[in-house]
């Protein structure tokens, strides 16, 4: 009994030093079939794919959890604006491991866009597990970080938006960047 009451004494006097913390996945592994790499593509076919950090990171939903789509996006144009939103979101069994990559850009036009004449630029990528308990989040920073954009199609009569991308993300920490290449999307939008 004494070496008992001795060895938790131990334990919880050395307990908060001995655990390591555990890291957030950076891409999470599937636990069901993964999403195929999507070719580059202008048909509105739902698609979207970066290499982050030269990991494949496509967006798909392992289970529609309350309407959330793998890819969607939406187009200001009433305003004029031309304000696009675009997300890619990624889970696992719904809530226990998601990444989403949220762009916002404005104004839009076809063709290789300079970052310098855009009003609008944002680009975000977070990654949560365990139900939220852990997250991080990395932002672009200075506009010079977008590294490449090219919209390769813009179809306001049947509202499809494609496009390539490339940038570099920094971690609101300020501790580590997120490479994104090879960007591609491709899919229908909700205009209004």
């Amino acid at each position: 009994m004494k070496n008992s009451i001795l060895i938790l004494l131990l334990i919880a006097a050395l307990g908060p030093s001995c655990i390591k913390e555990i890291q957030i996945p950076f891409i999470p592994v599937p636990k069901m079939k993964t999403c195929p790499w999507p070719a580059i593509s202008t048909e509105g076919n739902a698609t979207m794919g970066f290499k982050i950090n030269r990991q494949n990171w496509v967006p798909c939903v392992s289970l529609n959890f309350y309407g959330i789509q793998g890819v969607e996006g939406s187009l200001r144009e009433s305003d004029g604006s031309n304000r696009l939103w675009l997300r890619g979101f990624y889970s696992i069994n719904g809530v226990d491991t998601s990444s989403t990559l949220d762009i916002k850009l404005s104004p839009l036009k076809t063709g290789l866009i300079q970052p310098e004449t855009l009003d609008l630029l944002e680009l975000r990528f977070h990654i949560s597990s365990n139900l939220g308990l852990k997250t991080k989040t990395w932002r672009l920073t200075d506009h010079s970080q977008l590294l490449y954009l090219e919209i390769l199609r813009l179809d306001t009569a049947k509202n499809i938006i494609a496009g390539r991308m490339a940038a570099r993300l920094l971690s609101e920490s300020g501790q580590d960047t997120l490479r994104l290449e090879d960007g591609r999307f491709d899919l229908h939008y909700s205009a209004y």
